[in-house]
């Protein structure tokens, strides 16, 4: 959930900036990830995690609220670059980076928190050695 709501506010803020639709893009951005499975044990016959949730995710969102294209276009194509759907808006683009951008950061802090530890252990090792 974080997540979302990381991409929906630094999308917001974009938009706002560019004179944008920032509210399409805040909702969008909230519901870009809205699927209820692990993508990583999960597999379909259909396509690809890439290209399955991104429906999946409009489809749950569809059931919770009432979209505009403009918002619908963001949550499909949100995946843009690991699919070939290309954005129709500039907001689109803009949850699509800020998602790429998110999900590199969450990724090396996870490594960066993970090589700390790592490095803690390793230093009480050679404290108890001396």
């Amino acid at each position: 959930m974080d997540h979302c709501i990381s991409v929906s506010y630094e999308s917001y803020l974009l938009a706002k900036k560019h004179n944008l639709d920032a509210v399409s893009t805040a909702r969008a951005g909230l519901l870009h990830d809205l699927f209820y499975y692990d993508w990583r044990t999960t597999k379909f016959t259909l396509g690809s995690h890439a290209f399955i949730h991104p429906r999946v995710a409009l489809r749950n969102a569809e059931k919770l609220t009432v979209l505009n294209d403009k918002e619908k276009d963001i949550i499909l194509k949100h995946m843009w670059g690991a699919t070939i759907a290309r954005p129709k808006y500039f907001e689109s683009s803009i949850v699509s980076f800020v998602d790429d951008e998110q999900a590199i950061t969450e990724y090396f802090d996870h490594v960066r928190k993970e090589f700390k530890m790592k490095l803690m252990k390793y230093k009480e090792k050679v404290i108890k050695f001396i």
